[in-house]
């Protein structure tokens, strides 16, 4: 968060830089319009950017850390290397449907505070409330990237029972582990 404020600030910098000379004849010029162009495409840019990262995080570099059990610069490398270059569009097809999907639950989120008469927006209710939408969303990045192989696999046929690992076993029989189906 830190270095998204450092940035911002930044920016705004610059474009400030940029309008100086209309700040001290205090007219607006093309210096000022000038800055607010600039500070537009930059802001626009940061935006973007930032919306990115903070999907790459979310989508890829979390389940690689918990997966490989890793830091999060070594799944960093991995998921960008592994799992985005490859997969460059159907990133970026992914990125436009979760923005699509989030678009419809933030619409069903309004629909249930004004329902509730706002009272499903405090806190513990609408954690209650809206918690099959973020199951959702989270259930939906890992089901794609278990579409890259077994390695990356998370909803394994586990035995409910004892944990134990009961990929490559028909449904219905006993665990080999604590002998429970």
């Amino acid at each position: 968060m830190l270095l998204y404020i450092i940035v911002f600030v930044v920016l705004g910098a610059i474009s400030f830089a940029i309008a100086i000379p209309d700040v001290q004849s205090q007219e607006f010029t093309g210096f000022g319009i000038a800055a607010i162009v600039v500070g537009s495409i930059f802001l626009l840019l940061y935006i973007l950017a930032s919306v990115f990262v903070a999907f790459f995080i979310k989508i890829f570099v979390i389940p690689a850390m918990y997966i490989k059990r890793i830091s999060a610069v070594e799944a960093w490398k991995i998921a960008w290397v592994e799992l985005h270059q490859p997969n460059r569009w159907s990133s970026v097809l992914l990125l436009l449907m979760v923005l699509l999907l989030s678009v419809g639950a933030g619409s069903i989120a309004m629909f249930v505070t004004c329902a509730t008469c706002c009272i499903g927006a405090l806190p513990y209710v609408s954690s209650v409330l809206l918690l099959p939408i973020a199951v959702f969303f989270t259930c939906y990045s890992l089901c794609y990237i278990q579409q890259f192989g077994a390695e990356w696999t998370f909803f394994r046929n586990m035995c409910r029972f004892c944990s134990y690992d009961m990929q490559g076993l028909e449904e219905g029989h006993s665990c080999p582990e604590c002998g429970k189906s």
